[in-house]
């Protein structure tokens, strides 16, 4: 997989504050991005730095700085840190349910997912039927499912 190339004003917005009459009246630089459960937020405002150039100078420093302290989560580190949203308390193994209408009738479907990346950088999915192996079972194979995939990533690599 090629890497991009970073945006050079990646995580910087500009602002402007405009007086009564709408004419931009002064403005400035927010930085504003996560690392780490942490937010990050600062404004660099182009009255106190000078200029506008400066203060888009100040913003990136800070920012390249602050990125070299707290580094992104590593794509294996996302691996296994459970989401917010995570409510099977697995991660990469979700439940779905799928509705699908015949005429009068409707006919829902529970399913178990498993899902996680190959060496290759390519999501894989594995589903297994609530319907068919019950609840309890179809949780435990998605389990299985996705340790057995991650596995064979980490035997690939």
């Amino acid at each position: 997989m090629k890497s991009k190339k970073p945006k050079p004003n990646r995580n910087i917005t500009r602002i402007d504050f405009k007086n009564k009459k709408g004419e931009i009246a002064s403005g400035g630089w927010e930085v504003r991005f996560h690392r780490r459960g942490k937010k990050i937020e600062k404004f660099f405002a182009d009255n106190k730095l000078g200029s506008r150039n400066k203060a888009l100078t100040e913003a990136k420093k800070f920012r390249d700085k602050t990125e070299l302290k707290l580094p992104k989560y590593s794509v294996q580190e996302l691996a296994k840190k459970p989401s917010k949203r995570n409510k099977s308390g697995h991660v990469g193994v979700r439940r779905h349910e799928q509705t699908d209408i015949r005429g009068e009738w409707g006919y829902t479907y529970a399913f178990w997912v498993a899902q996680w990346t190959d060496e290759n950088g390519k999501r894989r999915t594995k589903s297994f039927s609530a319907n068919q192996y019950g609840e309890d079972g179809a949780f435990e194979m998605a389990i299985k499912a996705r340790k057995k995939g991650m596995a064979e990533r980490k035997k690939n690599s």
